[in-house]
């Protein structure tokens, strides 16, 4: 029972020791934290705000370390920046001011927190990037040159005067006593100044009036001879036969500055006159637009109407665009004298289409063989060559003396050929419609 109720008392004893210890400490620290602050510090010290933003400032220590943090705030300027009571500063307008922190408990303790307040920042609404005027398109600038047979033979009035006159020696006379040379469609006749010449080079003096522009006569340093007969055969012997192109007088216009040639002939055996040739490998009509336009006997079957000579052209011009005959104009030799109405109405609306014509290289053959070029090796059909070439203008398929039975393929261009094989499957067998490309001539 004794030694119980020791136990109660020691217990008890121990109890009222931790009673006053606890007692002790929570005086001790009251007494700390009721401690005057002889310095405060805080953070930020400095702040730079947008207008609306806000920032806290807290207090990081004091000295003595035991002394109380309770601090109160004030803005020197509330309108560029007020402050609460907790220390949340707002900023509301550009400019400069000044949080000062002072302690609660001593005033001289005191910390400053510079702010710098900007304004917002503008919002730049983008312009809209205004659509660029267009510049005028400057017209294409245009001239015709031809060739006329009745100012290239010898004794020229004298023709004419017989065929005025009815006379068949020299050729025929249609219906209306019109002068004709059949042999080259191309009249012999005079233009609206007395000028002796042929069916284009009448219509060359249409179109250049439809124009408002200059024509050109390509003329031969040696003329024809006079009579049909003695034409044809020149004709057929030395410049078909033998390819010779007889020399012209050099061209005494700056072709430069045009951009657009109407280009006239008269259709001998199907083809441009020899003469023309010379002309375009003597004068660069690189990049022009060449439109043509002809006389010829007949343009229905049995006649040569344009014959080649757009394949010629586009051959002799790999540069420039020749537009097609459909674009281009045919009269026959007995249409012409009453076709001027005709001609005026056809510039007008070929002139449109030269003029917003798109470049594109596969109207030039020097585009075609560049693009054929880039195809060597390919396998492809018909159909894609001529999508990715242009349309050829002949192709053939030659089995006789090609080894294991692989067709030799050609595809003709103007000025160039495709070179091809009948592509294989891995069983040996032809492909039908395939063809691998392997050069081009």
């Amino acid at each position: 029972m004794k030694s119980n109720i020791k136990a109660i008392m020691k217990k008890a004893v121990i109890f009222a020791l931790v009673f006053v210890m606890a007692i002790t400490f929570d005086a001790a620290d009251a007494f700390a934290a009721s401690k005057k602050p002889k310095k405060i510090y805080v953070t930020p010290t400095k702040k730079t705000l947008t207008v609306g933003k806000k920032v806290k400032i807290k207090v990081k220590t004091v000295k003595p370390k035991k002394a109380s943090k309770s601090v109160k705030y004030k803005s020197s300027n509330k309108k560029i920046a007020t402050v609460s009571s907790k220390g949340v500063v707002t900023a509301k307008k550009a400019g400069k001011t000044t949080i000062t922190v002072t302690s609660k408990k001593n005033k001289k303790a005191k910390a400053k927190v510079k702010i710098t307040v900007k304004a917002k920042p503008k919002k730049i609404t983008p312009k809209p990037t205004p659509t660029p005027t267009p510049k005028p398109t400057k017209p294409k600038k245009a001239i015709v040159i031809y060739f006329a047979r009745g100012e290239n033979i010898e004794d020229a009035e004298e023709v004419y005067n017989k065929l005025a006159s009815g006379n068949p020696e020299s050729g025929y006379v249609n219906e209306g006593q019109t002068p004709i040379d059949a042999m080259t469609s191309a009249s012999v006749l005079k233009d609206s100044t007395g000028k002796i010449t042929g069916n284009n080079g009448l219509l060359a003096e249409w179109i250049a009036g439809a124009l408002n522009t200059k024509t050109y006569s390509i003329r031969t340093k040696s003329l024809y001879p006079k009579t049909k007969k003695e034409t044809q055969t020149i004709v057929q012997d030395q410049e078909m036969a033998m390819g010779i192109a007889p020399d012209v007088e050099e061209c005494t216009e700056d072709l430069s500055q045009y951009d657009v040639v109407y280009l006239g002939f008269p259709n001998w055996y199907g083809q441009p006159p020899r003469a023309l040739y010379t002309f375009m490998k003597e004068n660069n009509l690189d990049g022009k637009t060449i439109v043509p336009f002809s006389s010829c006997d007949q343009i229905k079957a049995g006649g040569y109407g344009f014959g080649d000579a757009i394949n010629v052209l586009k051959a002799k011009l790999p540069n420039s665009v020749v537009m097609g005959e459909e674009d281009g104009k045919l009269l026959t030799r007995k249409m012409v004298p009453d076709a001027k109405e005709e001609v005026e109405e056809w510039v007008a609306e070929v002139s449109k289409k030269v003029e917003t014509a798109k470049a594109d290289p596969l109207k030039t053959v020097a585009g075609q063989k560049e693009a054929a070029t880039k195809l060597l090796g390919q396998t492809l059909s018909k159909e894609e060559i001529a999508e990715k070439v242009g349309k050829y203008n002949n192709m053939t398929v030659d089995v006789n003396g090609c080894t294991h039975g692989v067709s030799s393929v050609r595809f003709f261009y103007n000025g160039f050929t495709i070179y091809c094989r009948a592509a294989k499957d891995a069983n040996d067998n032809v492909i039908q419609n395939q063809y691998t490309l392997i050069s081009i001539d």
